[in-house]
């Protein structure tokens, strides 16, 4: 796992509200919710660098009605502010899916999406990969320029559960 803190902003955790299983009188682990509607709720990861190894990025997410066509992954660089945009139309609205997006090494990048482990279509948007560029990693929100330009009609409302990064 490619380990690094998310800097949350705005939205809350919800203890209890999981997609993970817990056996009886274990505590089940909270999921952090993002309300949408909003340019305040996001959770980033700033300077990030994807591995130029080909990676992983899989979680559980849950993604409420009503919120087709809006970004939940955006990741962006100093030259590219749509390196890589996922939208809800990849998940089942509703429940929790578990996701997983991957991408192959250089210089090809092959992007594949999966939803509960079957290959999907990925209604995702990239001018060109740029992940080995470094740039910034958000969730919840779409990003118009590094780091910001949110757009309040672009941020679904969403649940994030586990999300992992994994070089190959």
């Amino acid at each position: 796992v490619v380990a690094k803190d998310f800097h949350i902003n705005g939205g809350h955790a919800e203890p209890g509200v999981s997609a993970s299983c817990s056996a009886a009188g274990s505590t089940t682990p909270a999921s952090y919710h993002l309300p949408g509607a909003s340019i305040t709720d996001y959770a980033s990861i700033p300077n990030y660098r994807f591995p130029d190894v080909g990676f992983t990025v899989e979680g559980f997410i849950k993604v409420a009605p009503g919120n087709a066509g809006k970004y939940f992954f955006s990741y962006a660089s100093g030259t590219n502010d749509n390196c890589r945009l996922v939208r809800s139309p990849v998940l089942t609205y509703g429940g929790w899916v578990h996701w997983a997006m991957t991408v192959g090494a250089g210089p090809s990048f092959a992007i594949a999406h999966y939803r509960n482990g079957t290959a999907t279509a990925g209604p995702a948007s990239s001018a060109a990969w740029c992940g080995g560029q470094g740039g910034t990693l958000v969730l919840g929100q779409e990003q118009d320029s590094l780091a910001g330009g949110f757009d309040a009609t672009q941020a679904p409302n969403v649940w994030f559960d586990s999300l992992r990064v994994h070089a190959a």
